[in-house]
Order: structure tokens, then sequence, then C-alpha cells
């Protein structure tokens, strides 16, 4: 990618005449937790949980030729989005981010620049990143191993092909489903969602713990894309 370059749902910056102006201050995502004082002890006690808050991230675009107001409006458009959305800058591009946009983007005319229209916008961050790698989906016949190279569970999308009764195996973990339709199932834990509802047994999602992960199944074969994550820096 080039400097300043940027994709944003699926779009290229370049392709609005569009950069981000400088690289941004980043903050790295926390983890949450919560504070207890107690009568008996000096200070705060810190219980800290396995989750981490959503982390801020401003960017100051810029123009590469002075815009037509269609493309302020475009750019405007771009930005129009629900929920989040996938974020890919120049300075990590190999990772994909989650991001929301909380605000509507500003426009500045600049008269001292060349490019003579600024936009700022600020994003809502999922804590979690994802290596461009684990967003590709395999095939494999009835097992698997998968090596999460990260220290963050990953949460896979698996469709599991054939159909009645099944059973996928990771590790020691067994999830069952019953009267899965022709077709398949998929499930996807990143998304809390599966196609056939119907057919499983149980809340529990597949996770794909840190380091070797040894996957079957008792359908004709499956798929996988695992979403490796690393934490937001």
């Amino acid at each position: 990618m080039k400097p300043g370059q940027f994709f944003f749902a699926g779009r290229d910056s370049l392709d609005l005449g569009l950069m981000i102006q400088h690289r941004p201050l980043r903050q790295a995502a926390s983890r949450n937790f919560s504070t207890v004082s107690a009568s008996n002890r000096s200070g705060l006690t810190y219980r800290y949980r396995d989750t981490f808050a959503n982390t801020k991230l401003s960017l100051d675009l810029v123009f590469l030729q002075p815009p037509s107001k269609s493309q302020v409006d475009d750019v405007a458009d771009l930005f129009d989005v629900k929920g989040y959305v996938d974020f890919t800058p120049y300075w990590d591009e190999h990772f994909t981010y989650k991001v929301a946009v909380e605000l509507a983007p500003e426009f500045t005319n600049t008269r001292e620049m060349v490019r003579a229209v600024t936009s700022k916008l600020d994003l809502s961050v999922y804590p979690y990143k994802y290596i461009d790698f684990g967003l590709v989906s395999s095939s494999f016949g009835k097992s698997a191993t998968l090596t999460n190279p990260f220290r963050y569970p990953a949460l896979p999308v698996i469709t599991l092909q054939g159909s009645g009764d099944m059973t996928l195996t990771i590790n020691s973990q067994v999830f069952s489903f019953v009267g899965v339709k022709p077709g398949g199932i998929l499930i996807d834990s990143d998304e809390i969602s599966t196609n056939q509802p119907a057919a499983m047994v149980g809340l529990d999602y597949p996770v794909l713990q840190p380091g070797i992960n040894t996957i079957s199944t008792t359908g004709t074969g499956m798929a996988i894309k695992p979403n490796y994550v690393r934490k937001v820096t």
C-alpha cells in the first residue's frame, strides 16, 4: 500500500482521491476492569476481566486534488455506515480492523494548502484486528490441524458439510448438531450466528485457542475461516 492509502468498507481511498494526511496517534485497547474499595485495607483492588474496550482513532484526511462537490458527497456517503465495517490502513496493511463511525466527517476548506479540502474522521475501533491469512477460508476433509499464532482466542467461521446428525470436535470439546439439512451448516462464532439454528445443540460456539487446535467432524468435510486476531495497538 502507498503511504496515506486505506481501505474502508471495501473501497480503496485512492479511487476517491483521498488519503490519510499523517499517521495518527494510536492507543492500544485497554482491558476492562472494575475497582473495589475495602474498608479494612488501603487503596483500591482491581478486578480485571478477559475482555477489552473499544479504542478511538482520529484520522485527518486530505484530497489529492481540489474535489468537486460530487466527490465530497461520495466521501460523505462512504462514511455513512451502520455498525462495524472493515478498515485497513497503510501503516498496518496485513491486518483488518473493525471500525464504527460515531460522528459524520467534517470537511474544511484550507487555503493555505494546495489540496484545498481536508476532512476529519473519528472512529471507534473494535479491540481486536484480524490478520490477512486468517481471513481466508480453507477446505478440509474430516480432520484438520490449525495453529493459532497469537495469544488471543480466535472466533472462526466453520461450514460442516453433509446432512443429518453430526459432531464437530475441537481439541477435547464436542459440538453436536441434529437434523442438519442438505447443503451443510454454517457456524459463525464471530457473529454468534448460524444458518440452521434449529440444528444446534447448546449455546456454545467453536473457539480456536492459542497454539495447536486439532479439529474433526463426523460430517463429510468442512471449511474453516479461522479469524486469527491480535489486540489493537
